[in-house]
Order: structure tokens, then C-alpha cells, then sequence
């Protein structure tokens, strides 16, 4: 779910409509007393339809939350406030003088925000990329973050704003709201497994929680790595121009290896997923399960059917559509 705070001008307009991507937005002007008094309205931003399948009260207290972040208001005390959101969901929510919602500019189907307090997680990808993965975890986890598109073919990665962030130049790149910007793929899906336990992002106990490391391990390492990195991008691993079909072959035979190992695995699942239900490591499997698919690549029937059964879940249908991808 991604929400972006801004100042609008003064005074607001009364309504702000989007077309291509469905989302439409209310604005009105902001109450001058009270809790939120101030002298300007503040912008909330929501995607209707990515959110849709966010229960309504889970998507107010986000909204709420948001706003009186923004106002370092205590929102446990905004009783009033709290009201008033819950009533701008309603029927009658054009006639609420208290907030301006307006529908952030679009890319690429993501909006793109700048960040505006510390509390918010900075998220950078690039659609279609192994960063992927990481967006659908945090849709999964309904968590707020601000995304930024990173153009790899543009060279984006190694512009010197970028690299001030990710020195490696690489994504995906997830700033925490302490700051620390963590920017391996492994290690924002272990953070966000560990930090929001309730989701149950790892399987239970240590020893399945090994295996979902070294199966994550595996497919970001090696079948991406090492193989799909040979696919995309065969200069990386080649010394003269006509090493590049033999280098592109090296690459498809790991990916194939691969994905050939982890369908073994796949086919004594009673769930479908790696494990007994959906983790971080059906998460990268989906990406570079999409990027065969979209390849041309054959997936074992295990594989394929672990593909299909991802894309019957909300958030991953959800993420592709953003990224500007059919499900």
C-alpha cells in the first residue's frame, strides 16, 4: 500500500479525478481548528483499486495514521479527527471540510513520491526486476513505503544521487525508517520477515527456517545470478563478442538446472508453495519463475504450477498490474 503526504496549494480545488489506473480522489479544504489545524491542507494519496482488497477500517487507520504523523499529532487522542476519516470513506465524504486527497503522478503504473517523514520506508525498483519479489512482500504486509523507479537501461543506478544511497548501484534498495538503507534482496526479505512476525513470512522453527536461507539463497545466487545474469547481460561474463552465444547458453543450462531442483522439492508439497504456506521463498521463486515465462523459458510442471498458484493471490496480482504487467 503506498501512501504519499505533501503540501497542496491553497486554497485546494474541490475534486481531483484520474483516469487510466482507476483511482479517483476527494479534495476539500482542512479544518483550521482543533488537532490538525494549520494554515495549509496536506495531500493523501490512494490508489483505490491496488487497495481494494485492504478491509475498509484497515485502510482508514492507515490514512488516519498517516496524517497525523505528519502533524506529529497523537492520534489515540484525535478522537474527533478519527471520526471525521471514518466518514470520508462514506457516502457523504465530499461534504467533509477536512482533507485534500490528491491522486500523486504516475510511472510506469507506480506513483512516485518524495519522502516526507522518517517513519515512512523508501522502497527503489525497477518493474519487471528481482525487486519484484521484495514489492510483493511489502504488499503482502500492507505496509506504507514510497516507491522510487529506478531506470536501469537509462543508467539511473549509476547516477550519483542513486549511488549516495546504494554505493553498489544495484537494486532492489529498501531505506528502513531509521535510515539504514538495506540493498540485497536476502536480506530485505529476512528483515521484513523478522520485523513483522505476524505474517508469518518464514516457516516455523530453526531448522525450516535454514532451508528457506539456503532455497532463498539459491535462487537469488544462482539461478538469477549466475544464470539469468548470463541471459540478460552476457558482456558481464564474456572477454570477446563471439563468446556471447556460448556464455548465453551457460546461462540458460543454470537457470534450467535450477529451476529443475527446485521443482524436486515443489513436488512433495502438499501446498504448493516451498513450504507449507507462502514465504519469502516463494517470493523470489516468482520472479524468476516471471522472467521465464515472459522468456520463453520452459518451467517444470511443479514450477509452473507453483507460478500459476502466485498468481491467484490478490497482492502478487495486484504488484504486476502496478508494474504495468497483465497477470
Amino acid at each position: 500500500m503506498i501512501f504519499s503526504l505533501h503540501p497542496l496549494p491553497w486554497p485546494p480545488t474541490n475534486t481531483v479525478a484520474a483516469g487510466s489506473d482507476g483511482a479517483t480522489c476527494r479534495t476539500a479544504g482542512l479544518a483550521q481548528r482543533g488537532p490538525l489545524a494549520t494554515a495549509s491542507p496536506v495531500a493523501v494519496c490512494i490508489a483505490k483499486r491496488p487497495v481494494g482488497a485492504v478491509r475498509q477500517a484497515r485502510l482508514e487507520h492507515l490514512v488516519l495514521a498517516a496524517v497525523c504523523q505528519a502533524f506529529n499529532t497523537d492520534c489515540r487522542k484525535a478522537n474527533a479527527v478519527k471520526t471525521v476519516f471514518q466518514s470520508i470513506f462514506s457516502s457523504k465524504a465530499e461534504a467533509l471540510p477536512l482533507a485534500s486527497f490528491l491522486l500523486a503522478p504516475v510511472q510506469h503504473g507506480i506513483p512516485r513520491y518524495k519522502r516526507q517523514n522518517a517513519t515512512m520506508m523508501d522502497f527503489y525498483m525497477t518493474p519487471g526486476s528481482c525487486s519484484t519479489g521484495i514489492h510483493i512482500l511489502l504488499e503482502e504486509l500492507d505496509l506504507i513505503f514510497s516507491a522510487h523507479i529506478v531506470n536501469l537501461p537509462a543508467g539511473d543506478s549509476s547516477k550519483p544521487a542513486f549511488l549516495a544511497i546504494n554505493p553498489k548501484g544495484s537494486i532492489p534498495v529498501l531505506v528502513r525508517p531509521d535510515g539504514v538503507a538495506l540493498t540485497e534482496f536476502q536480506a530485505i526479505a529476512w528483515w521484513l520477515a523478522l520485523t513483522y512476525p505476524k505474517a508469518k513470512l518464514l516457516p516455523e522453527g530453526a531448522d525450516a527456517q535454514g532451508e528457506a536461507l539456503d532455497l532463498l539463497s539459491f535462487i537469488v545466487g544462482t539461478i538469477h545470478l549466475q544464470g539469468y545474469t548470463r541471459i540478460f547481460v552476457p558482456e558481464r561474463t564474456m572477454f570477446r563478442e563471439e563468446d556471447r552465444p556460448r556464455v548465453e547458453s551457460q546461462g540458460k543450462q543454470i537457470v534450467l538446472k535450477g529451476f529443475s531442483l527446485i521443482g524436486k522439492r515443489l513436488e512433495t508439497s502438499t501446498s504448493g508453495y516451498l513450504f507449507d504456506h507462502f514465504t519469502i521463498a516463494d517470493a523470489a521463486l516468482f520472479y524468476v519463475s516471471f522472467w521465464a515465462d515472459r522468456t520463453g523459458l520452459p518451467l517444470p510442471a511443479p514450477c509452473r504450477k507453483h507460478f500459476d498458484l502466485m498468481l491467484t493471490r490478490p497482492k502478487v496480482r495486484q504488484v504486476l498490474m502496478e508494474e504495468g504487467y497483465r497477470p
